[in-house]
């Protein structure tokens, strides 16, 4: 079982920048594990009133919220066993209970000794994050973000409005950015180095974990299968067994009109980063504002719940 304190690690990044890809290679090394993203942390600790008391832990209540978003069900976590886990040894705080979720989650494999969390929308609640498990670190996933933009647009998901979704990647990278916490505790992983120079990277990642490299971390694709049937996404990643080498380029996917806009918005921050962007920085389309992008978003975000509650009251009626 999992040592105390767990997880020990969050890979995070926005959607499309490689993240399915790290956990594939993290749990590569045998003293390294990471579930099927959980999604529901954020929203756990901030209900910790609600299940947390001068008495100690709430079980039935603290069960109910871990299992409401259906993602541990789908990693094949019952509530009896998180149950019979908090019963055996009552959890002395808040963390402690979250831990015992992910002891849970791992408890098969008895060569693991630190337990990672693999869910892309928490690179936006870094803070809490680190705040709520001191000793966590964080393994922060970037990529060009108009390949980011253009892979966004190709999901059943996504927005295909680009500039919608170079908002996305503006938003999540500049909360990572902004983030108080401590440098030691976050290294920033570009998924074109972890491309052109696989060994290095993945040693860098390896020892920011706190683990020597293992040559089975680069055997990803032997994994690539079951990473992929364990993703909440399982279609956007039939890529996942293919070459670090093959990487589709935006020239591809977007127009250079498209490209000028998206840059103009992203273009300050992703320089940082070492990325290039279209025609040398010379613009000849639209600038385009950080409000209207927001705006462009939310109208997206907004669409896709109607539709979503369209879907669902459609099938209460049947």
């Amino acid at each position: 079982m999992a040592a105390r304190g767990s997880p020990h690690f969050f890979i995070v990044g926005v959607c499309r920048s490689g993240t399915t890809l790290a956990r594939a290679i993290v749990t590569g090394h045998p003293e390294l594990d990471v579930p099927g993203e959980t999604g529901f942390l954020p929203r756990l600790i901030g209900l910790q009133n609600v299940w947390w008391g001068p008495g100690g832990l709430r079980a039935s209540i603290f069960v109910r919220l871990a299992f409401a978003n259906g993602r541990l069900g789908r990693a094949s976590l019952r509530p009896e066993q998180l149950r019979h886990a908090l019963h055996a040894v009552p959890p002395t705080s808040p963390a402690d209970a979250i831990s015992r979720i992910y002891e849970v989650l791992c408890s098969k494999d008895p060569a693991t000794t630190r337990v990672g969390d693999k869910t892309p929308g928490y690179v936006e609640h870094m803070e809490l994050l680190a705040e709520t498990f001191p000793h966590a670190r964080f393994v922060h996933m970037v990529r060009h973000p108009l390949n980011v933009v253009a892979s966004l647009r190709r999901q059943s998901w996504g927005p295909r409005d680009p500039v919608a979704a170079a908002y996305l990647w503006l938003r999540g990278y500049r909360a990572a950015r902004t983030a108080p916490v401590p440098a030691e505790r976050v290294l920033t992983v570009r998924l074109e180095d972890l491309i052109a120079a696989p060994e290095a990277t993945v040693s860098r990642v390896a020892d920011h974990l706190g683990v020597e490299p293992h040559p089975a971390m680069l055997q990803f694709n032997e994994r690539a299968e079951r990473i992929r049937r364990e993703n909440i996404d399982p279609a956007g990643h039939t890529g996942l067994s293919r070459s670090l080498s093959t990487s589709r380029d935006w020239r591809q996917e977007l127009s250079p009109k498209q490209a000028q806009m998206v840059w103009s918005l992203v273009g300050e921050l992703a320089d940082e980063l070492g990325y290039e962007g279209p025609d040398g920085g010379i613009f000849y389309a639209p600038r385009v504002s950080e409000r209207a992008a927001a705006y462009r978003l939310a109208r997206f975000q907004l669409m896709r719940s109607w539709r979503r509650t369209h879907i669902l009251l459609r099938f209460a009626r049947t």
